[in-house]
């Protein structure tokens, strides 16, 4: 057996948040009498271009955390761990990584969409395709009649129902109603997905092939965002005997769209061979991608839908904008400043040269009694602030330059509102 084993007491995340702060725990077991190297517990983690590595923190015996920064929401995360052995050997979680690892999905928001525990019955799911051929075994709906290869029972903790493949009768033959000489097809319901950053489909299968003289059939599971183009998320050659989870998430494979469709393909293709497939509990879960306000709906959404304003047009509602300090809001009327100033500017940068000195007075002079150029714009001669440009706004700005004055109002030193 290995060194060094790897076991996750709080459970390994379907989801991540994409704003940052999930922490992920990992128990690093020893095996045999070669000691852990405690600062060499690593978690690696990419979204498509290259691993990071995290030390991982130790948070009490032989449990160590990491805590993920902020990443790209709607991007897959996949992920996974290494430790070392004081004499220098590496092990790691999945052993076959970085070829095989974890996947979650990255998102600021989950919601359940679409979801079925098949107890009411099926209408919106098709079975059969255009080249199934498979003589018994086509997909029902039903409670089903266990067998050495199906299930007696349906996942779900109430109810009996859930899709599987031909039902036999009572006290019937292991291959009465199997999947026989050829394939049977069972296709879901259209998701739409369009307004969603991405999605997850979760549900139970159960698969059997080895009841048989024959092991060489499998069990496959493909999505499309089109109705043409079906792409394999999953395909499982050997038997499960028993319920299984199975996770998809859609964004390795399409696009969220509003004819997302998930089918299921159970097939006896080559010898002769008992094969039993079946699916119960799905559940659709539904990623958004900002929530700065914490309210469950996507803020590039609201913003779209007029439900959120975003004065400045940056693609984040304004009240977010005021909170994170991105924008001012003096008059704490939940507006941003930016929004209600007509102009930026410097108070007694009458020359428009992003400082303020000794030419600003002369240029504001030059404009009172010589017919200059007039101030851009016209409030940064106002010095005063008192509404008018005058003498005294001249005046005003020499004390300040020169004898101690006060300073010229707002906007003042730095560009703003007045």
């Amino acid at each position: 057996q290995p060194a060094l084993a790897f076991e996750f007491p709080l459970g390994r995340p379907d989801v991540v948040s994409s704003e940052g702060g999930d922490t992920i725990t990992v128990e690093v077991i020893e095996q045999t009498l070669d000691a852990l190297l405690p600062s060499s517990v690593s978690m690696h983690y990419s979204t498509g271009s290259g691993y990071t590595s995290l030390a991982m923190q130790n948070s009490g015996g032989m449990l160590f955390e990491a805590t993920l920064p902020v990443l790209q929401c709607g991007d897959v995360l996949e992920y996974y761990f290494t430790a070392q052995i004081v004499t220098g050997s590496t092990f790691a979680e999945p052993s076959a990584s970085p070829d095989e690892t974890f996947i979650a999905s990255l998102a600021a928001v989950v919601s359940v969409g679409d979801e079925d525990d098949f107890e009411s019955g099926g209408p919106d799911w098709t079975v059969g395709s255009g080249d199934d051929d498979a003589t018994t075994g086509v997909w029902v709906l039903d409670d089903p009649i266990g067998t050495a290869a199906q299930p007696e029972d349906d996942h779900s903790s109430i109810g009996s129902e859930c899709w599987f493949t031909g039902q036999g009768s009572v006290g019937g033959s292991l291959g009465e109603e199997d999947v026989d000489s050829g394939k049977t097809t069972l296709t879901s319901p259209l998701y739409e997905l369009a307004d969603t950053d991405g999605a997850m489909i979760e549900l139970w299968y159960w698969y059997s092939n080895d009841q048989g003289s024959s092991f060489d059939d499998s069990f496959v599971v493909e999505v499309t965002d089109n109705g043409t183009d079906w792409i394999v998320a999953h395909s499982q050659s050997g038997s499960t005997a028993q319920w299984e989870r199975l996770v998809i998430h859609l964004q390795q494979f399409v696009s969220p769209t509003n004819a997302v469709q998930i089918r299921f393909i159970a097939s006896d293709l080559g010898a002769g061979s008992i094969v039993e497939a079946a699916i119960d509990d799905l559940v659709v879960h539904e990623f958004l991608c900002a929530d700065c306000n914490g309210n469950g709906l996507d803020d590039t959404a609201e913003v779209l839908a007029g439900t959120a304003l975003d004065c400045n047009a940056n693609g984040i509602p304004d009240e977010c904008d005021i909170s994170s300090g991105l924008s001012a809001d003096v008059d704490s009327d939940l507006t941003p400043d930016e929004c209600q100033c007509p102009v930026f500017f410097i108070r007694g940068d009458t020359n428009d040269d992003e400082s303020v000195d000794v030419s600003d007075a002369v240029y504001a002079l030059e404009y009172m009694f010589n017919s200059g150029p007039e101030p851009m714009p016209s409030e940064s001669a106002d010095v005063n602030g008192d509404g008018d440009t005058n003498i005294a706004d001249a005046v005003y700005l020499l004390a300040y330059l020169f004898t101690s004055g006060p300073e010229p109002v707002a906007p003042f030193p730095n560009v703003g509102c007045p």
